[in-house]
């Protein structure tokens, strides 16, 4: 299966792009007014990362109430984006994963595991809530979660990419998304394995969700 001739549109936006309701709104608009086929990259919503990462210094006995605060976030993000039930169900499970990921912390066998899948949990977070928002503008969005196009040397903690399984999954899967004229919106690094030659796509990247800059890459 082949693209058009320019390729896709690829927009990469940071988290505060994708902050509150507000501003997912904006990037949807963005989206949503795109003249080629775009491929949407995220990165984790406002400060989630950082409050991931202050999860999992703390005390064992704390990470499950900062873990419940973070989650309680996104929900009502999702309610003010009036997403339907199957988006709610979806945050309850990555909730559910990220439980696995405490888990996980207790071991030494599977700590850097653990911390891989909770750094993970908010750019989980953000492709739901931004499907979400594309939706709700009559945008055919489809959250492609990163693990089904993503392989790697299973280092983790320090995992680095199999360059040609990852080309090969993300034609698999992004590709028919987009001849359909359906908006995949993936994870941050995600925009990798679609630059497998000539044309080499543009890459929209956006630091407010009013602002968008096009760059070469």
């Amino acid at each position: 299966m082949s693209l058009p001739r320019n390729g896709p549109a690829i927009y990469k936006f940071g988290g505060t792009s994708l902050a509150n309701s507000h501003r997912l709104a904006g990037v949807a608009g963005l989206v949503a007014d795109a003249v080629r086929p775009p491929l949407v990259v995220v990165s984790a919503t406002g400060n989630t990362t950082d409050r991931l990462a202050v999860l999992l210094e703390a005390a064992p006995e704390a990470r499950p109430a900062l873990l419940d605060q973070i989650l309680g976030a996104h929900r009502e993000l999702l309610h003010g984006l009036e997403a339907n039930e199957a988006l709610g169900g979806e945050l309850a499970r990555c909730g559910e994963a990220a439980g696995f990921g405490l888990a996980e912390l207790q071991d030494p066998r599977t700590q850097a595991r653990g911390r891989d899948r909770i750094l993970s949990l908010g750019e989980d977070l953000s492709v739901w809530a931004l499907t979400a928002a594309l939706r709700g503008r009559g945008v055919p969005a489809e959250p492609v979660d990163a693990r089904t196009v993503i392989r790697t040397d299973r280092a983790f903690g320090q995992a680095m990419p199999a360059e040609a399984a990852v080309r090969d999954l993300a034609a698999s899967r992004l590709l028919p998304l987009l001849a359909r004229g359906v908006v995949p919106v993936r994870s941050r690094g995600s925009s990798a394995p679609l630059r497998t030659g000539p044309p080499r796509p543009w890459v929209a990247g956006a630091r407010t969700s009013r602002r968008c800059s096009w760059v070469r890459r």
